[in-house]
């Protein structure tokens, strides 16, 4: 058995114990390479065909997906062309985080995820704080990255400000040519709906 805990993007602190083996079984999706994340545990790493996904608050439910052929299109045609400059290329990782999101929320069951969510959502499987959006986004990064549908970024770090119970976290990306990092962060708007996408130091200015 190992233990951790997350603070939720409501303010919450969750923990949580879990025993190895039984995290193995119920999230390994096959051919997925497993990773030890310092802040979640234990999580699948996206590849193109498979990703696991959070809900329920605090990665309380994890979901294996296995992403289509279809799924894989419409992350491309989310882009559009959207390459000619590192900003036009955030546009389409806004668009692409949205359609991603409007498929898996259908398929998982967090279609109906609200917007900047309290802890009156805890454990319910149908809604997302900021530790499973910001996991489910840095995945989706990561199925970009392989796909090298990111030409002016790569997958950035998992960005956290606030202090205590207010705590707020975002998956992150960097642009190549200047190393400026910018949050994707989810969790401010509605399932399907474009992230909010700026700059970290502006991202770390703002309350939660």
């Amino acid at each position: 058995m190992f233990d951790w805990a997350t603070i939720s993007g409501a303010g919450r602190v969750v923990a949580v114990t879990v025993s190895v083996a039984a995290v193995l079984a119920l999230t390994v999706a096959p051919g997925s390479a497993m990773t030890q994340d310092r802040e979640y545990g234990v999580r699948v790493r996206a590849d193109p065909a498979a990703v696991m996904l959070c809900h329920g608050f605090g990665c309380a439910f994890r979901t294996p997906v296995v992403l289509s052929s279809a799924d894989r299109a419409a992350l491309r045609r989310a882009f559009g062309g959207r390459h000619g400059t590192p900003a036009r290329e955030r546009q389409g990782i806004a668009r692409a985080v949205a359609a991603f999101e409007a498929r898996m929320g259908a398929r998982v069951g967090f279609a109906d995820d609200q917007p900047r969510n309290s802890d009156a959502s805890l454990h319910d499987p149908t809604q997302l704080d900021c530790i499973d959006e910001t996991n489910n986004t840095d995945v989706l990064l990561e199925v970009l990255e392989e796909m090298e549908l990111l030409r002016h970024h790569s997958v950035g770090p998992r960005l956290r400000r606030g202090f205590f119970v207010s705590v707020h976290n975002s998956a992150s990306v960097t642009e190549r040519a200047t190393g400026d990092i910018y949050a994707i962060d989810s969790w401010p708007t509605a399932n399907g709906q474009p992230p909010e996408i700026v700059p970290k130091a502006i991202w770390q200015a703002n309350g939660v």
